[in-house]
């Protein structure tokens, strides 16, 4: 069954734990700023949060293959296509393990690259994993290239938010230019 909450103000500023909702909201609602939300309006979103929890399911199923082919990789991107923060969560993961295999590498930069043409460009974070992906596997011009666009996006937002990605892209521009 489909739960509802509505947006309620924050009384503190920094819960942000809270995310703005009503503690009393579960964890899968869905949130709205209406006041009045159409009756006619539940099915279609509760068929879309079926389709979403779908798709996550198909894509960890595919996950869980011992060896990552082609076909496998360009369908777990299909099946991710429109969530970009959990294609991204999934290339972190592959790139952040001290040993990254090559099929992983491969799936992550495939993963991240969808996830930064899905955001425009504008996320750090899925401009990072990508550059991290892409000097994992030995392509530190694109590497270097992406890193650049990582630097320009946290000096929009404020390098404060992004310290640790900046500085890991001024490292792989540098290792581009030692290498070169």
């Amino acid at each position: 069954m489909l739960s509802l909450c509505f947006r309620l103000p924050l009384r503190n500023p920094h819960a942000a734990h809270r995310k703005g909702f009503s503690r009393s909201c579960p964890e899968n609602a869905v949130h709205s700023n209406e006041d009045n939300v159409r009756p006619e309006a539940l099915p279609r979103m509760e068929s879309s949060l079926r389709e979403r929890d779908e798709k996550r399911a198909t894509v960890n199923k595919l996950l869980e293959s011992a060896t990552l082919t082609d076909e496998i990789i360009r369908a777990i991107v299909s099946a991710s296509h429109d969530a970009p923060g959990q294609q991204n969560d999934i290339a972190w993961r592959l790139v952040a393990r001290g040993q990254s295999s090559q099929d992983g590498l491969k799936l992550a930069i495939a993963l991240a690259t969808d996830a930064v043409r899905t955001d425009g460009g504008t996320n750090f974070a899925t401009l990072d994993t990508l550059a991290v992906a892409l000097h994992k596997s030995e392509r530190k011009r694109d590497a270097a290239h992406i890193a650049s666009r990582v630097i320009s996006v946290c000096d929009l937002v404020g390098n404060d938010r992004c310290e640790e990605e900046h500085s890991r892209a001024v490292r792989y521009i540098a290792d581009a230019i030692e290498t070169h």
